[in-house]
This record gives structure tokens, C-alpha cells and sequence, in this order.
């Protein structure tokens, strides 16, 4: 066998035995990139799932302070309506008060 034929030989092996290294890092590190994106993932799908329940929680609590505001809104208006009422009734009564002492006043004094 000739020497240079044999390094030639070992020379191909080396360079093929280099090259499977190479891919085999490159696959490894693929699949470390991937499972580090998995994990990326999975946290970020974590977070929306709790902003999803913050959310919710949000509009329940505004729907109760809509209702609450609707209910004082109502309050207010009921108040309002029996002020006016009493107000109507206190000037029909000074009105009538004002009649009488009037009617005293020409008539008596």
C-alpha cells in the first residue's frame, strides 16, 4: 500500500468523523434553542392566562361599580323628586299662611 493513498484514507476519515461532530453540536444546539423557546412559550401562555384572569376580574368589578353608581344615581333622583315635593308643599303652605294673614290684616287690624 502506498503512504500517501493511506493518509489520504485517514484524511477522509478524520474530515467525516469532524463533519458528524459538527452536525451532531449543530442538532444539539437546535434542540436547546427549541426547548429553551418551549420554555419561553409555555411562560409567556402562563402570563396571558393570568392577564386573562386580571381582566376578567376587572370587568366584574366594573359592572358591580356600574350597578353601585346606577344605584346611587337612583337614590339621588328619588331625593331629588321628594325635595321638590316637600319644597312644593312648604310654599303652598306659606302661600296659604300669607293669604290668611293678609285676609286678618284688611279685615281686623
Amino acid at each position: 500500500m502506498d503512504v500517501g493513498f493511506l493518509i489520504d484514507q485517514i484524511s477522509v476519515i478524520i474530515a467525516a468523523i469532524a463533519l458528524a461532530i459538527t452536525f451532531a453540536r449543530f442538532l444539539t444546539s437546535r434542540q436547546k434553542e427549541a426547548s429553551r423557546a418551549e420554555a419561553r412559550f409555555a411562560e409567556i401562555l402562563a402570563k396571558l392566562a393570568n392577564l386573562e384572569e386580571d381582566i376578567k376580574e376587572i370587568k366584574v368589578e366594573q359592572r358591580d361599580y356600574h350597578n353601585e353608581l346606577s344605584d346611587t344615581h337612583d337614590v339621588a333622583n328619588n331625593a331629588l323628586e321628594r325635595a321638590t315635593y316637600a319644597h312644593e308643599r312648604i310654599d303652598r303652605f306659606n302661600c296659604y299662611q300669607f293669604k290668611t294673614r293678609e285676609g286678618n290684616d284688611s279685615h281686623g287690624n
